[in-house]
C-alpha cells in the first residue's frame, strides 16, 4: 500500500476512551458518520443511544460526539453514529472477505500509535471469519482494509493456543503456532445495524440489538 493510501486509513482511527487513558479501546470510522468497534469489555457497559466521545489517534484534538447506535452480542460489535458532524476521513467503500483473500488490519497499539498487520483469510466459521494476522491482546477492533482502502471488517478476537493435548501434535505445528483473528465481515457489520444506502429505504425498522 502507498504511503498516502496508508495515512488516509490512519486518519480514520480513533479511540473511545481519552488518549491519556492507559487503556486505548480502537475505533474505525466505517462511512461518513458510522464507526464501529469490539463489544466486550469496557465498551459491554454502554448502552443504546449512550453518548460516546471519540477521539481521532494521530490528532487528539480532533474529537467527535456520537451515540450507540447498534450493538450485537453475538458477533461482538458495537457501531456508534455521530450526532451531527461528519467525518473527514472514511473508507472509500466495501469489499467481502473470502477464503485466500490477503487484507491488512489497521489499529491502535499500546503507545496509542497505528498499529498494521498483514494477514490471509484462512477459513470461515458461522457468523466470522478467521485470518493468520496474529491476533494479540488488544488488537479488538482493528480495521481490516485490502490494499486499495476497501473496509473489509473489524478485528473482535483472537483464538489462543492450547498445550493440554501438546503430545499428541507435530513439534513444527507447535512451533509454528500462532493466535488466530476473528474477524466479523463488513457485510454483517451494515446488515444488523440497518445502515443502507440513501437510495434505498427500508420496508420496516431494523432492529438494533442483536
Amino acid at each position: 500500500m502507498e504511503e498516502q493510501s496508508a495515512l488516509m486509513l490512519e486518519k480514520m482511527l480513533f479511540t473511545s476512551s481519552k488518549p491519556d487513558e492507559n487503556v486505548h479501546l480502537c475505533v474505525v470510522a466505517i462511512d461518513d458518520t458510522h464507526a464501529a468497534s469490539f463489544r466486550h469489555g469496557q465498551h459491554s457497559r454502554l448502552q443504546m443511544n449512550e453518548t460516546v466521545m471519540l477521539y481521532n489517534v494521530l490528532n487528539p484534538v480532533i474529537r467527535y460526539e456520537s451515540t450507540v447506535a447498534a450493538v450485537s452480542e453475538s458477533y461482538d460489535i458495537i457501531v456508534f453514529k455521530l450526532k451531527k458532524d461528519k467525518f473527514k476521513s472514511f473508507p472509500r467503500g466495501v469489499g467481502r472477505l473470502f477464503r485466500g483473500r490477503e487484507y491488512l488490519q489497521l489499529g491502535v497499539d499500546s503507545y496509542r500509535e497505528p498499529n498494521w498487520k498483514h494477514g490471509i483469510i484462512s477459513h470461515e466459521k458461522r457468523g466470522f471469519y478467521v485470518g493468520t494476522s496474529h491476533g494479540q491482546v488488544g488488537d479488538s477492533g482493528s480495521g481490516i482494509f485490502d490494499s486499495s482502502g476497501l473496509f473489509l471488517g473489524i478485528s473482535v478476537g483472537k483464538k489462543c493456543f492450547s498445550f493440554c493435548d501438546w503430545k499428541d501434535m507435530p513439534v513444527g505445528e507447535i512451533a509454528d503456532h500462532h493466535p488466530d483473528t476473528q474477524i466479523i465481515s463488513s457485510e454483517v457489520i451494515f446488515a444488523f445495524s440497518g445502515i443502507i444506502d440513501d437510495e434505498f429505504e427500508p420496508n420496516m425498522k431494523s432492529a438494533l440489538v442483536t
